[in-house]
């Protein structure tokens, strides 16, 4: 059964899990698409072994091929259909230990995190290698533009809450987050230019 289908792959549901397919796309040149689906689906079973050996909470890796990938099945809602103030600390440690592990989730929005006992952060399709700051802090920003996008009127506790628990997580934090001022005044001039 198809649960979704985005730009790049179509999620659905079968007996031993959620399966991410990137199916073949007619518009790219064959050796190209061949070789792009390849790669982002090998970059991203490497993500999610990376953070798997580091503890985060990431669905299974089940079974991969060179352009499916097969997860344990999440239960629970999305963050963004229940999100209040009280999660926003334990999303931050999850962000910190990512970061901490070497890697960068690309679309931190709370669409991609589910709610169970816990919180777990899913779909790695954007995500790669980086332990620069700059490339951390970008991931921060798009998490802070998408809570004033989604979820305004508690936008600022949130953040708060997940700069709090980033800091937990992450030793080096206070240079991300400085860039991260940094970052967001880039923002800031561009929409004023």
């Amino acid at each position: 059964m198809q649960i979704a289908q985005g730009a790049e792959a179509i999620l659905y549901e079968d007996k031993e899990g959620i399966v991410k397919e990137r199916p073949v796309k007619e518009y790219r040149i064959k050796e190209i698409d061949d070789r792009l689906r390849k790669q982002r689906t090998k970059r991203e079973v490497k993500v999610l072994q990376t953070l798997q050996k580091a503890g985060v909470a990431v669905p299974k890796l089940i079974t991969h091929d060179d352009y499916k990938i097969t997860l344990e099945n999440i239960k629970g809602e999305k963050l963004r259909d229940v999100i209040a103030p009280d999660h926003a600390k334990e999303f931050g440690n999850l962000v910190g230990l990512c970061h901490a592990a070497g890697v960068v989730h690309g679309d931190l929005t709370t669409s991609n995190v589910m709610v169970t006992d816990k919180l777990v952060l899913i779909d790695f399709g954007l995500s790669f290698f980086s332990e620069h700051e700059e490339h951390r802090a970008v991931d921060l920003h798009v998490l802070h533009q998408a809570l004033q996008s989604k979820h305004h009127e508690q936008c600022e506790e949130i953040m708060e809450g997940v700069l709090k628990g980033y800091k937990q997580t992450l030793p080096d934090a206070n240079i991300v987050l400085d860039r991260l001022a940094t970052v967001a005044q880039r923002g800031r001039y561009k929409k004023k230019g």
